[in-house]
């Protein structure tokens, strides 16, 4: 299991900037391998810039068959909050070449934006599975919400063995 991260402040401005509570699992001695990603909070009292491709991820990679891995959960909350320049935040779980039957839920996506919320020029917020399990929520709160040469998305990662339902 990873750890939590949680960062807070008055106004957070980023460029490019990385923050990352993922779980790999690449290799196992015996039995089955689990292992969950953490969750990820943000809050800043007022403004939330991120751009220049910055990445925020709880992402889980489950290596063979029958391991197990969860994303984690990513809350955004921020008076204004800016996502530009390729900026992705994505809860994401997934499988490597030997792990056809592996398993994992992908975690949520939260963004609180009490006063505007501008997804703009390649920003990216996305939720998949990749593994036998359902992708997580994105769930969108906006005084003010300005969307422009960005993507929402929500679904399952190719994959021959993935099961689970995108709805919801």
């Amino acid at each position: 299991i990873t750890g939590n991260i949680e960062l807070r402040g008055s106004d957070i401005d980023a460029h490019p900037s990385r923050i990352s509570s993922n779980s790999t699992h690449i290799h196992r001695i015996e039995g089955k391998s689990t292992g969950d990603a953490g969750s990820i909070d943000i809050v800043a009292q007022g403004k939330l810039i991120l751009d220049g491709g910055s990445l925020i991820n709880a992402d889980a990679l489950a290596a063979e068959d029958g391991d197990r891995a969860n994303a984690g959960n990513v809350s955004v909350i921020a008076n204004q909050i800016e996502l530009r320049e390729g900026t992705t935040i994505s809860s994401i779980t997934g499988s490597g070449i030997l792990g056809l039957s592996s398993s994992g839920i992908s975690g949520n996506i939260t963004i609180v934006a009490n006063d505007s919320l501008k997804l703009i020029s390649g920003a990216h917020i996305s939720t998949s599975s990749g593994t036998i399990g359902n992708p997580g929520k994105i769930d969108i709160t906006a005084k003010n919400f300005e969307m422009s040469g960005a993507i929402l998305s929500k679904g399952f990662a190719s994959q021959k063995s993935g099961k689970g339902s995108a709805g919801g």
